[in-house]
C-alpha cells in the first residue's frame, strides 16, 4: 500500500519505482460518461416532429400510450401459449448457426483478434516504455496516437474503398487475409527494433564489467567495485545512473557512494568511489566536472528505434483498419436475414468468453514470465515487476501476437473461399422464393356461382368466375385502347 503524497518523487519518470497518477485516467472519464448520461437522462420519452402543436403532441401520446397498454396484455397472453414453440425455434435457431462453418471461422477468427485488442493493447505502453526506456506519459503518447489514427482512417479508408468499387465479399475476405499477413510481418520487423538489454551492477544474472565493455575505453575501480558487491550491501533496489560511462547500478552502496544531495528535484549522488576512475567514451561528456558523481535512476538509452517503430506501428494499423467495415458486412451476409441479430449475439458472445475476458491473463503471464528482479513484500509475496528482461519480453510478446494473427488469417482465408462466388446483395445472386406456393384462388365452398373476383396473378383487366365445379374459369377481359382511340377521346 503506498500512501498518498502530492509532493514530486526525487527520482525521474523513467525510474521502475515510478507508478504515476494512474486513477486520472477513470476518473475523467467517469466524469465524461456521468455528464453525458445527465444530459441523455432529460431527454423525453417521445420527440415531436415538428408539425404538431404540444396539445396534439400530448393527446397523441397518451393515446399511443392506452393502445401499447392494451397491446401488451394481448401480447403477453400470447407469449405463453407460443413459449414452447420459442424454445424450440431458438434452439432449431442456433443449431443452424453452429453448423454454418464460415460464419463460425469468422466468428472465431473475431475472437482472436479480441485477444489482441484486449490482451496485447493492455500491456502495448508498458512495451514500449521498458523497450525504449521512456516515461507512461511519452509511451503512451508514442503508442496511443499513431493507433487510433492509424485505425480510424483505415474505417473511413475502407468503407470509402467498398463504396466506390462496389467490392463483393470475395474483396473484403482477401483484405482480411493480407492485412493479417502484413500485421505478422510487422510483429517479425519489430522483434529487430529493440533496443539493448538494461543492465545493472549488482544484479544477479547481470555481466561483469570487463564482459560488458570489452573492447571500450572504460576503466573503473574495479578493486573497490568488486569488494562492495560481495561485501552485503543490503539496501533496496534503488538504481543510480553513472553519466559518464552509461552503467547502471543497483543501489548507491553497490557504486560506493558517500553522499547525496537533491537538486531540481533530482537525486544526486557524490564520492562514488566505484566510478571515480572511468572514462566516458562519448565526447559531449565533460568527465572532470563528473568525476564520482552518479544520478538516480537509470540512465537513458540512446536508441533511435522507435521512430521507425512508431512509423511501422501506425501503417500496420491503417492497413488493419481497412477492411473492418467491410467485415461486418460480411458477418451479415454469412447467416440467413432472420438470423442476423441472433448471430451477432452469439458473435459478441465468443469474442467476450474466449478473447477478452481470458487475454489479458494470459499475455499478463507471458509479461510476468519475461521479469528480472521483483518487489516483494515482508514475507516474500511478489508485488510487482522493478526490471524486465527487455530482449525476452520483445520476443515472447511479439511472437505470441504473431501466432494468433497468423491463426486468424487462416480462418479468414477459409472463410473467403467459401464465400468466393457470394455477393452483398441477395436479389441479385439469388432469387428468393416463397416456401410454399399460396393458392391464390379461394375454395369451392367459399364461392357463389354469381361471385366474381380479379386473381391478383392475372392482369388488372381480366376477370374470373368459377364454373359449377368451383374451378376459376375467364369470362371477360377488357380491351385496353389503341393509340389512335386515345388520341380522338383527347381532340
Amino acid at each position: 500500500m503506498f500512501p498518498f503524497s502530492p509532493t514530486e518523487p526525487n527520482f525521474r519518470q523513467t525510474d521502475p519505482r515510478w507508478i504515476s497518477a494512474w486513477y486520472l485516467g477513470f476518473i475523467v472519464t467517469g466524469g465524461a460518461v456521468l455528464l453525458f448520461a445527465t444530459v441523455i437522462g432529460f431527454f423525453p420519452a417521445q420527440i415531436s416532429n415538428g408539425r404538431q402543436t404540444q396539445e396534439q403532441f400530448d393527446e397523441s401520446a397518451k393515446k399511443a400510450e392506452a393502445d401499447s397498454s392494451s397491446s401488451s396484455s394481448e401480447a403477453t397472453s400470447q407469449a405463453a401459449c407460443d413459449s414452447s414453440v420459442t424454445c424450440r425455434e431458438f434452439i432449431v435457431n442456433l443449431q443452424r448457426l453452429f453448423t454454418n462453418l464460415p460464419f463460425m471461422c469468422r466468428a472465431w477468427s473475431s475472437c482472436l483478434d479480441g485477444m489482441i485488442i484486449t490482451g496485447f493493447l493492455s500491456f502495448f505502453f508498458k512495451f514500449i516504455a521498458q523497450q525504449y526506456q521512456i516515461s507512461p506519459a511519452v509511451a503512451s503518447l508514442s503508442g496511443g496516437v499513431p493507433t487510433i489514427f492509424g485505425i480510424a482512417l483505415g474505417v473511413v479508408g475502407g468503407g470509402l474503398l467498398i463504396k466506390k468499387y462496389h467490392l463483393q465479399p470475395r474483396h473484403v475476405g482477401l483484405m482480411l487475409v493480407v492485412t493479417a499477413g502484413l500485421l505478422c510481418v510487422v510483429f517479425l520487423v519489430n522483434i529487430a527494433l529493440g533496443c539493448e538489454r538494461t543492465e545493472v551492477l549488482g544484479l544477479p544474472g547481470s555481466e561483469s564489467l570487463h564482459k560488458m565493455y570489452e573492447g571500450y575505453s572504460v576503466s573503473f575501480n574495479n578493486s573497490y567495485c568488486s569488494a562492495s558487491l560481495s561485501c552485503g550491501c543490503q539496501e533496496d533496489f534503488r538504481p543510480v545512473c553513472d553519466p559518464k560511462s552509461g552503467v547502471n547500478f543497483y543501489s548507491p552502496c553497490h557504486a560506493g557512494c558517500g553522499s547525496s544531495r537533491l537538486h531540481h528535484d533530482i537525486e544526486y549522488f557524490d564520492n562514488c568511489t566505484c566510478v571515480k576512475n572511468s572514462v566516458w567514451f562519448y565526447d559531449d561528456v565533460d568527465n572532470d566536472s563528473l568525476n564520482g558523481r552518479m544520478i538516480g535512476g537509470f540512465c537513458p538509452k540512446r536508441c533511435p528505434n522507435i521512430y521507425a517503430f512508431v512509423c511501422i506501428m501506425f501503417i500496420a494499423m491503417f492497413c488493419m483498419g481497412l477492411p473492418l467495415a467491410g467485415s461486418i458486412m460480411i458477418q451479415y451476409r454469412l447467416v440467413d436475414p432472420d438470423l442476423k441479430a441472433m448471430s451477432t449475439g452469439l458473435l459478441l458472445l465468443i469474442t467476450s468468453a474466449f478473447g477478452y475476458l481470458p487475454a489479458p491473463i494470459f499475455v499478463g503471464a507471458i509479461v510476468d514470465s519475461t521479469c528480472r528482479l521483483w518487489q516483494t513484500s515482508s514475507c516474500g509475496e511478489k508485488k510487482f515487476c522493478l526490471l524486465y528482461d527487455t530482449d525476452e519480453f520483445r520476443w515472447k510478446f511479439l511472437i505470441t501476437a504473431v501466432c494468433i494473427k497468423a491463426v486468424g488469417g487462416v480462418l479468414d482465408a477459409v472463410v473467403t473461399i467459401k464465400m468466393w462466388n457470394m455477393l452483398f446483395d441477395r436479389t441479385t445472386e439469388e432469387p428468393a422464393l416463397p416456401a410454399s406456393k399460396p393458392n391464390p384462388f379461394p375454395s369451392a365452398s367459399s364461392l357463389s356461382p354469381s361471385m366474381s373476383f380479379s386473381s391478383p396473378s392475372l392482369p388488372s383487366n381480366v376477370t374470373v368466375s368459377p364454373d359449377s365445379f368451383g374451378t376459376p374459369s375467364v369470362v371477360s377481359q377488357t380491351r385496353p385502347p389503341f393509340l389512335h382511340e386515345i388520341s380522338e377521346s383527347r381532340l
